[in-house]
């Protein structure tokens, strides 16, 4: 993994890593990056952090042999809002990609087994930051689940996925909320 102290060759400074870092990674509001954000909790909660991000991988996070895949929702965004934002998130089946073969699956599936929903649970501009881990509000459901409930939807309301009634974590209870998913229900693993 890179450190941030590496340096850019030929660039005639002291411009390094840790520079474009901050440039382009600054805005944790930023939809994109907040989704990255929360991979990055996920992993960090289970201890899985000891290899770079892959970009391309069927599902987010591999832990005890459990695909997971992370999405992201928040109230406030990086743009000017004149009310809160509506929490939806993204469950559509889509096709998997081998980096292997090159090829995407020719038919479209959830591929992770469990889902952990990631919240940035703070609705006002001020006082909203995404590294205070008491704003943010996991939600953690079985694949299986979502399949069997809402089977061809492409996306879930905060209210939808409580209907479904997942297990609802704060950071500190992320870990043992996952192992507690893949230990109680039938995952097809």
């Amino acid at each position: 993994m890179k450190t941030g102290e590496e340096a850019f060759l030929n660039s005639g400074n002291d411009l390094r890593l840790l520079k474009f870092w901050q440039w382009a990674y600054s805005d944790l509001l930023n939809n994109t990056t907040r989704g990255i954000l929360a991979e990055f909790l996920v992993q960090s909660a289970l201890t899985t952090t000891s290899k770079p991000r892959a970009e391309w991988d069927r599902f987010d996070v591999l832990y005890r042999g459990v695909g997971i895949e992370v999405k992201s929702s928040a109230y406030i965004q990086s743009w000017a809002q004149e009310q809160a934002s509506k929490i939806i998130f993204d469950i559509a089946p889509k096709k998997s990609y081998s980096s292997e073969s090159r090829k995407y699956s020719t038919e479209a599936s959830r591929q992770a087994d469990i889902y952990v929903f990631s919240l940035l649970d703070w609705q006002e501009i001020e006082g909203c930051n995404p590294l205070d881990l008491n704003q943010w509000t996991f939600f953690i459901l079985s694949t299986k689940t979502i399949n069997s409930e809402r089977h061809a939807q492409k996306s879930l309301s905060l209210s939808s996925l409580r209907d479904l009634k997942p297990i609802e974590a704060k950071y500190p209870s992320l870990k043992s909320s996952i192992d507690t998913i893949i230990d109680t229900h039938d995952q097809a693993v």
